[in-house]
């Protein structure tokens, strides 16, 4: 299956720009995440349109844009440091683009420009009171900010590394960077993708806007944050501003929710609903948090949906999926039988996190079940995924969200880039609940057979079925049954006790470690936080991680299986 579609094309020299419909130019611009707004836009509206992100060097913007018309180009949306020379070269400009002198949407059928930051800036600062702004930097998106804000009655001065370029906007010019007395403060300079620190003073409180987005922002607003100022990066204004240039360009009401969708998490709910069903109606991947682990779902009765699973994840093609399922009814419809032990299960545990492999019916994919003439089945009761699940009209394959044989995400912090960037939308849920995967059962009239441990215990079980049959040695009706799995980038050892100088994880006392995490004595608490902290030590770059070996008790059954695979 080819993502190739979904994923941003970079292309460094913009002589070798590809066939494409639309681009964003700028230095740098591998960053940007307007290829990704526009993909995910086109594909709701149903519109076969390509959008690609060109590095195009200072003096050379006129010669890209001269080129990229010729090869047939709609559009382009233009970035830092290019606003000025793209107004240059355009004959033509729009109402925002002639009072700041800068253009970021351009109409290359036309050579129209337009200036869609100032309205976008202005639609992001909803439901802020007017008052007095201080506005950082003196270049083409700070000119456009000072006469936004001008606009609709703020009191604005400019501070910036050159005084002359602050006093050519007209306004107030500060010779420090003091905070007090303003209650917005807007970072218009480079500094965050540039690495480097704005000695601001923070002083009074307000709200830091920096409008750049991602890492990049996160040391203005985070020294904001810490001086007790509310924080705000410019996602909310790229999406505006994207949503205004897809309207001039396509002549039809951008699918705002699926741009907010396509570029942060959200909430199941409101006119996100509708686009994350359409999304997986039209066979594409979202993200989504369930009371195991976050995954990556498709519409489990098509196969080229569940094929992209596959190749997101990296996944084996013999690995199968666990399909989840909105009832009980749902479930019989996809088993070829139910015996009274799956029953059983199935009011002792469902909705929850037990798994039942069970013959399946000849409507269910192969892809989906690996081959294999059985079907994996769970009905989840996390409150996001039933709700998703009861508003659509089939079943959902969903894997743990994770490239394959890697940790999986239990909060959304965890989540890999690398897999979310080919999903479509990532639905926002707390950190879950048991942290490790269901358990998984193969169900017969004879017995049951455990074939994966995890946050059903073994006891409970054969609490409600009576004793759980030997298993088969070739077993392969689940997923996890690898040697390796579950693990993290850094290698893991399992150890009876952790020098004072190995960073890893120990059981039930102090640590005796300055990066060691002390885990809770009970199982089902250990198991809740394992794959979080291991995610936590895996960030921070040790060379290994040592683990010790938790209590050989039944009830660390679930655990012992994680960690041994973790090792291999």
């Amino acid at each position: 299956m080819d993502l190739s579609r979904y994923e941003a094309v970079v292309v460094d020299d913009w002589r070798l720009a590809p066939a494409a419909d639309y681009a964003v130019l700028g230095d740098p611009v591998a960053h940007s995440l307007s290829p990704r707004l526009h993909t995910w836009a086109y594909a709701a509206l149903g519109l076969e349109r390509s959008y690609v992100a060109i590095r195009v060097p200072s003096g050379e913007v006129g010669a890209a844009l001269d080129h990229l018309q010729r090869l047939g180009y709609r559009g382009v949306n233009v970035t830092v440091p290019h606003k000025a020379e793209a107004f240059a070269w355009c004959p033509s400009h729009d109402e925002w683009a002639a009072r700041v002198g800068v253009v970021n949407t351009i109409d290359l059928r036309t050579r129209h420009g337009a200036n869609t930051d100032a309205p976008g800036f202005l639609a992001s600062l909803a439901g802020l009171a007017v008052g007095r702004a201080l506005v950082l930097g003196a270049g083409g998106s700070a000119v456009a900010v000072v006469r936004a804000l001008e606009s609709v009655g703020w009191d604005v001065t400019v501070w910036a590394r050159r005084p002359e370029a602050a006093q050519a906007l007209g306004v107030g010019v500060a010779s420090t960077l003091g905070t007090e007395g303003f209650n917005l403060v807007v970072n218009a300079t480079s500094a965050g993708l540039a690495g480097e620190t704005l000695p601001v003073e923070w002083l009074g409180t307000g709200l830091a806007y920096d409008l750049v987005y991602g890492a990049a922002a996160q040391p203005f607003l985070q020294a904001a944050h810490q001086a007790g100022w509310a924080a705000q990066d410019g996602l909310s204004m790229l999406i505006h501003q994207a949503a205004l240039a897809l309207a001039q360009w396509e002549g039809c009401e951008p699918p705002v929710a699926a741009m907010e969708c396509a570029v942060q998490p959200v909430l199941y709910s409101g006119e996100h609903r509708a686009v994350v069903q359409g999304h997986l109606q039209r066979g594409q991947l979202v993200v989504v948090p369930t009371e195991t682990v976050f995954g990556l779902a498709a519409n489990a009765l098509d196969p080229e949906a569940v094929a992209r699973i596959f190749a997101a994840k990296g996944r084996p093609a013999d690995n199968p999926l666990i399909v989840h399922v909105r009832d009980l009814a749902q479930a019989q419809s996809l088993a070829a039988e139910w015996p009274d032990l799956a029953q059983k299960l199935a009011d002792a545990f469902w909705p929850g996190p037990l798994t039942m492999v069970l013959p399946k019916q000849g409507h269910v994919p192969a892809i989906t079940t690996a081959g294999l003439d059985s079907v994996a089945l769970r009905c989840p009761r996390h409150p996001v995924l039933p709700a998703l699940l009861a508003d659509l009209e089939f079943p959902l394959a969903a894997p743990s969200a994770n490239l394959s044989e890697s940790l999986s995400p239990t909060a959304l912090d965890d989540l890999e880039p690398r897999l979310t960037r080919r999903a479509a939308a990532v639905l926002q849920g707390e950190p879950t609940e048991f942290g490790i995967e269901s358990t998984v059962v193969r169900v017969t009239p004879d017995g049951v057979r455990l074939l994966r441990p995890g946050a059903i215990s073994r006891a409970q079980i054969e609490a409600v079925v009576g004793a759980i049959l030997a298993n088969d040695a070739a077993e392969k009706a689940s997923p996890g049954l690898r040697k390796r799995h579950y693990a993290p980038r850094t290698p893991i050892h399992l150890v009876d006790q952790l020098d004072a100088s190995a960073p890893g994880l120990v059981i039930g006392s102090p640590t005796i470690g300055p990066h060691q995490v002390a885990m809770p004595a009970d199982p089902h608490a250990y198991a809740q936080r394992l794959y979080r902290e291991l995610a936590r030590l895996d960030r921070a770059g040790y060379e290994a991680i040592f683990i010790q070996r938790p209590p050989s008790a039944p009830e660390w059954e679930a655990v012992h299986d994680r960690l041994n695979r973790m090792v291999g």
